[in-house]
């Protein structure tokens, strides 16, 4: 399997974190399904190769050929049905609202084909990808996309943008009053603008970004056991930290690292 990100161009750089493109030509069967876990990041993505299935709690279905896929609360389980070919946009918590404009809170735990968000643009820019000859090209077309959209709506919310800012630097440890006070906007309003331009509320994104250091941390030193990974991470304790790490991933953190995520781990910090 063969996973690569590219940068933006700087006139997207304070809206997409990066491109990224995935490719295998390994059998289905040899990728089984694999969790998906929050990281605060909302994706445009398009299967250019055969198209992924999600399985729910009582069926499976099929994924849509282009889509974008809002936040996710919990953990989602996909694998592919064929030769995998991926190229998708995964935008910053805030960085999506220009281009979507629309309530970023309706796509919460959805996968919206893109045609029901952009219409006729959409099946145009979906055909564009499907019929590049390569991924340099795919990647212009998106980028083309992505800036035609930009130059029609130049607002950007720095409010918003330094108060995500602010929990990422802090690693998920503070609270909305602490943001409220230190950027001047009552709670109130910053929860509504959250939910408008996040698709979460800041409490739920500092959880996340929380949860998303537990990966990097493992990445990056050398920690010995689940207690001493808890409050690395700045959980108060041990059972906070299964709790937190059972609602974002569905099992709790020994089971997980006891297993292989070939594909997930492309999508966690410490991926």
């Amino acid at each position: 399997m063969n996973y690569r990100e590219i940068q933006p161009p700087e006139i997207l750089s304070s809206y997409v974190k990066c491109f990224w493109i995935l490719e295998s030509n390994e059998k289905p069967e040899v990728l089984t399904k694999e969790r998906i876990l929050p990281d605060g990041n909302i994706e445009l993505i398009f299967h250019y190769g055969d198209v992924f299935k999600q399985y729910r709690q009582n069926h499976t279905e099929i994924q849509p050929r282009s889509f974008v896929y809002g936040q996710i609360t919990q953990f989602i389980e996909i694998g592919p049905t064929g030769k995998t070919g991926i190229i998708a946009v995964r935008f910053y918590p805030n960085g999506s609202e220009p281009f979507l404009q629309i309530p970023i809170s309706q796509l919460s735990d959805k996968a919206v084909c893109i045609s029901a968000i952009f219409g006729k643009e959409g099946r145009e820019l979906e055909e564009k990808i499907m019929t590049a000859i390569n991924n340099r090209q795919r990647i212009e077309i998106l980028q083309n996309f992505l800036i035609s959209r930009l130059k029609q709506y130049w607002h950007y919310d720095y409010t918003i943008a330094e108060c995500i800012k602010r929990i990422v630097q802090l690693q998920g440890q503070v609270t909305v009053e602490s943001l409220s006070n230190t950027f001047n906007i009552s709670t109130r309003h910053l929860e509504r603008k959250f939910n408008s331009t996040v698709g979460m509320s800041p409490k739920l994104l500092s959880r996340i970004v929380r949860f998303q250091n537990i990966f990097k941390l493992l990445q990056n030193k050398q920690i010995n056991s689940l207690t001493a990974l808890a409050y690395e991470s700045g959980y108060c304790d041990q059972s906070h930290f299964i709790r937190d790490f059972k609602q974002f991933s569905g099992i709790n953190p020994k089971n997980y690292f006891n297993q292989e995520h070939r594909l997930s781990d492309y999508f966690t910090s410490g991926g």
